[in-house]
């Protein structure tokens, strides 16, 4: 159990900053290298530890519409995450992107006829108040960055449509799958539909620095290639509940931590919009 602990402490940690570290990396990078080069990372970790695991490369290859599926959620997911944080916050953008665990109850209740009790549709009401309320923040601020921000929330939100897709697609392939299996191809397929969508639009915005690779380094093999393989093992460690309950409070850290390293203005609102959206995740957790 407690490396399960460690293991869920360390996605934490790496999903923390991972807003914040993409809004340094956008200074040196466009968001659609940047995309590209984190699934590249991770794509190779998994690749590494199949090879190292001696896994059946053929068993790769194979047609599944929900490889299809999932492969397509994931792309929207990484592109339009990494686009929105060209126009919105870190703190606000982690908040945003909450909507995800939303999305996947939705979904579940309706490809996977599961249940919704009323904690898990308290939950699913907490989290959208809590993004409403985000939205109402940057339509309040009345200055030339609402419209700016507003337009970089609207993209966060269909990062977290596109995770709960991809989140729908593992879920349903974890029953005849294991995680590599599932992870290889569905990060292959982001990683094409990554390269076609940015090829056009490659931009070098700054020398890069020592900074600028430790970063993107972070972002492609520490919170994605690690940060997935971490949160498979605490999965296969600990209970659901338990995993979902220590990662809720992410977005709470990242709204901090952005105030703390690149000087994002924090509201009060901001952390009302946190306590909503934390409430409902740790609802929607705690009714699986």
């Amino acid at each position: 159990m407690l490396i399960g602990i460690l293991c869920v402490s360390g996605v934490v940690c790496l999903w923390s900053i991972t807003s914040i570290f993409i809004k340094i990396a956008l200074r040196f990078v466009d968001p659609g290298t940047l995309t590209f080069l984190r699934l590249l990372q991770g794509l190779v970790v998994f690749s590494a530890l199949f090879a190292l695991k001696h896994g059946q490369w053929r068993r790769l290859v194979r047609y599944d519409r929900w490889l299809l599926i999932g492969g397509l959620g994931l792309t929207v997911n990484y592109i339009c995450f990494v686009l929105a944080l060209e126009f919105t916050g870190a703190g606000t953008g982690g908040l945003v992107v909450q909507i995800q665990f939303v999305v996947l109850a939705i979904l579940a209740a309706v490809v996977l006829k599961e249940r919704l009790g009323w904690i898990k549709i308290s939950g699913i009401v907490l989290v959208i108040c809590g993004v409403l309320v985000v939205f109402g923040l940057t339509g309040a601020l009345g200055d030339v960055l609402s419209a700016r921000y507003a337009l970089g929330n609207s993209i966060m939100l269909a990062a977290g449509i596109g995770w709960g897709i991809y989140a729908l697609s593992n879920k349903v392939l974890s029953a005849r799958m294991g995680n590599l299996e599932i992870l290889i191809p569905l990060f292959t397929l982001a990683l094409i539909g990554s390269a076609v969508v940015g090829i056009r639009h490659v931009e070098i915005k700054a020398p890069i620095t020592v900074q600028a690779v430790l970063v993107i380094a972070v972002l492609g093999f520490g919170s994605t290639g690690a940060g997935f393989l971490l949160m498979s093992e605490a999965l296969r460690r600990l209970s659901g509940t338990l995993v979902g309950t220590m990662t809720a409070i992410t977005p709470l850290f990242t709204l901090v931590l952005a105030g703390v390293i690149i000087d994002e203005v924090l509201n009060p609102w901001m952390f009302l919009s946190a306590l909503l959206i934390v409430s409902g995740v740790l609802s929607i957790g705690y009714s699986e």
